[in-house]
């Protein structure tokens, strides 16, 4: 026991405090005195000693809440803040922080981002904001796809109301797509991908699908105020019916103009959805009708590490500050650009060769090479879900420089799938 805050992290699984991509590595070095809680046949004590970890479902917010009472009183301890970055957490910590009366999100908030687009695509619609048409379906079929595409038209977009990494996602070009949309989704979007699953009602969207430039604008709110990351991302997405990211650049290709016009956008989506005291993840196209949302989430942004290796931003040392009540800053400490490639296969096999890593991560300038999936693997993409092979990036004084110090990375490896 120490004088240190107590924070407990909830997250849903391990491993991923073992991937400095995340940055959740850092946790434990922080002036903190870190718990942990895991699901029950998840815990792991090589992360903080197994006094110090929760075995719970922390998809469920009574039993999260319930285990947590517990476990403070068993032990004589009480927290002084709680937090997750796991995007299908959200709402059951917004309910624990509320509970125990500690800084956080506001679970009806909580539940009006990406974990439930509906409610989201509502909320962002009453407060006048302009976003692509949508139509909810209760049920998948041949015949509910059909109806909906009638009322949004064509080019469109179906999505899961939950969900993640674009698993179920597809674009629709014309109405005759509808059975084989129908089929390949329903594919893709089922327990085995997603054991989450029955989290979910099961329900999908159809979207109006617009074209531009995708990008991600993330900040923090404390106490209604935005504080915004140093750029805006621009993301690169691989070929369409899909929406597979395959990479991102920090700073993106945007004018000041246009990055004062994004936030002006993100932030009022942020306050129409009563966002405050979480970190933020705003996905949107660039169109010629400016920025429009796709999706937004109460939680860090998958580049948060990133936005650390190119100007010094801790996104996770800023969360740390939130959920303890204490002021929170992203203020950059350096300016560099950062370009980041996730590797996919060219098609789903198993992975015979994965050559050429040393050589990739001895060229200049490269920053973190992730292995994700090993040699006698099974790595996938569309149709089926995808799964990257690997995730690298490289920093320098220019987007350009930084792209091309990936490219020559990139060239070193050789890649064999049967």
């Amino acid at each position: 026991m120490t004088d240190k805050p107590k924070l407990l992290f909830v997250n849903d699984e391990p491993q991923k405090f073992h991937d400095n991509w995340y940055g959740f590595s850092l946790l434990p070095q922080m002036d903190i005195e870190l718990y942990l809680a895991l699901p029950a046949d998840a815990v792991d004590s090589s992360i903080v000693d197994r006094e110090r970890t929760l075995g719970t479902d922390p998809f469920n917010a009574n039993r999260l809440t319930q285990d947590v009472g517990i476990f403070q009183a068993s032990r004589g301890i009480t927290f002084d803040g709680c937090g997750t970055v796991i995007e299908e957490l959200v709402p059951s910590v917004a309910d624990l922080a509320a509970a125990l009366g500690l800084p956080g999100l506001d679970p009806g908030a909580a539940r009006r981002t990406s974990v439930d687009k509906l409610l989201m695509r509502q909320a962002v619609a009453a407060a006048g904001i302009d976003q692509p048409r949508f139509e909810i379906i209760s049920e998948l079929t041949e015949a509910s796809l059909s109806a909906a595409v009638e009322h949004v038209g064509t080019p469109c977009v179906v999505k899961p109301l939950g969900g993640f990494l674009s698993f179920g996602v597809r674009k629709l070009e014309r109405p005759e797509d509808v059975q084989d949309t129908v089929a390949e989704v329903t594919r893709s979007w089922t327990a085995d991908v997603n054991p989450d699953l029955e989290n979910t009602a099961g329900a999908w969207l159809l979207e109006e699908y617009v074209s531009g430039q995708m990008l991600s604008c993330e900040g923090l709110v404390q106490d209604s105020e935005i504080h915004w990351a140093p750029a805006v991302v621009e993301q690169h997405l691989g070929p369409e019916p899909h929406f597979v990211e395959e990479g991102f650049s920090i700073p993106g290709d945007f004018t000041p103009e246009q990055v004062a016009e994004i936030r002006e956008r993100a932030g009022a989506i942020v306050h129409a959805l009563g966002l405050d005291n979480c970190a933020f993840h705003c996905e949107m196209r660039y169109t010629d009708r400016g920025p429009l949302l796709v999706e937004i989430a109460g939680r860090e942004p998958g580049t948060a590490v990133a936005f650390l290796g190119a100007y010094g931003v801790s996104f996770v040392q800023a969360q740390v500050d939130l959920w303890l009540g204490r002021p929170a800053s992203l203020e950059p400490t350096q300016d560099q650009a950062l370009a980041a490639r996730l590797l996919y296969p060219e098609r789903s096999g198993t992975l015979r060769r994965f050559d050429g890593i040393e050589q990739a991560q001895a060229v200049p300038g490269m920053w973190g090479f992730i292995q994700t999936t090993q040699v006698g693997q099974q790595a996938s993409t569309y149709p089926d879900p995808p799964s990257p092979i690997a995730y690298f990036g490289a920093i320098a004084p220019t987007k350009a420089e930084a792209e091309r110090i990936l490219a020559e990375a990139e060239a070193q490896l050789t890649i064999k799938i049967d």
